[in-house]
């Protein structure tokens, strides 16, 4: 039993990498690292909505160039969210799509609650 015990371990050690081994290769959306992405080092100069949407356009653009753009042929499906073949892409398909910032800005009315009268 001591023996199955701390071979236990091993085996599946051994059955884990086997499995890792088998995954495909990454892809280049995988790889590519985007330097126009928004840290908390730039926090102090990017200080508005207006400064932070300016940033995002270049990343979007960034993001087009150095993704969309290098997709092979074979690999632009429908369903693939790095291809231009996707409808939902708000880099190409939308200035302000559904991945974009906005600012949601309240009407001007004051609405009453039903319960107060």
């Amino acid at each position: 039993m001591r023996f199955v015990a701390y071979r236990a371990p091993a085996v599946l050690l051994t059955l884990i990498v086997g499995v890792q081994q088998r995954r495909p290769d990454l892809q280049s959306w995988h790889l590519v690292a985007l330097d126009r992405e928004f840290t908390a080092s730039q926090a102090t100069e990017i200080t508005t909505l207006q400064d932070y949407l300016e940033m995002e356009v270049a990343l979007f653009q960034q993001l087009d160039e150095r993704v969309f753009a290098v997709v092979p042929v074979e690999n632009q499906r429908r369903f693939l969210r790095f291809s231009r073949a996707v409808r939902q892409i708000p880099v190409i398909k939308s200035p302000i799509g559904i991945e974009r910032s906005n600012a949601l800005i309240p009407r001007p009315e004051v609405r009453r609650c039903c319960c107060t009268g």
